[in-house]
């Protein structure tokens, strides 16, 4: 989801680059994906619409979390996630 929409409003179709870096401690998942884009960034919506609705359901429906912070070129995403539990 993030991908596609990187490509369609963001930094991969606008020149920019994506960087995703994780960890993983006390069996907490965390991932953070930036994105900055050459130029202005065209956020589609400032809540993240439906794509961002579903990754924050999936992530809360396993106890996780979502973390989106907008700027002009980009965004920031925290997303985290308890492993190993059924």
């Amino acid at each position: 989801e993030l991908s596609t929409n990187s490509n369609e409003y963001g930094a991969l179709g606008r020149g920019g680059f994506i960087s995703v870096d994780g960890s993983l401690n006390g069996g907490v998942l965390r991932l953070h994906w930036l994105e900055r884009a050459e130029g202005e960034a065209r956020a589609g919506r400032p809540d993240g619409g439906s794509g961002h609705r579903l990754i924050e359901r999936a992530l809360r429906s396993r106890g996780g979390e979502l973390e989106i912070e907008w700027s002009d070129t980009g965004l920031n995403v925290h997303l985290r996630l308890p492993v190993g539990r059924k």
